[in-house]
């Protein structure tokens, strides 16, 4: 679980071939978590 102080609370989860983003009420949710992972190299190349 992960929380956003101005987005709510939201779910990562992390496989070996993708990363799930769910139960966020805010649509922006998915791209923040996008690029936070773009910035870590083992979570870029499953993107």
């Amino acid at each position: 679980m992960c929380h956003d102080s101005e987005r709510g609370l939201y779910f990562v989860t992390f496989t070996s071939d993708k990363i799930i983003v769910s139960s966020f009420d805010d649509p922006v949710i998915p791209e923040i978590v996008w690029c936070w992972a773009d910035t870590v190299p083992e979570l870029a190349a499953i993107l």
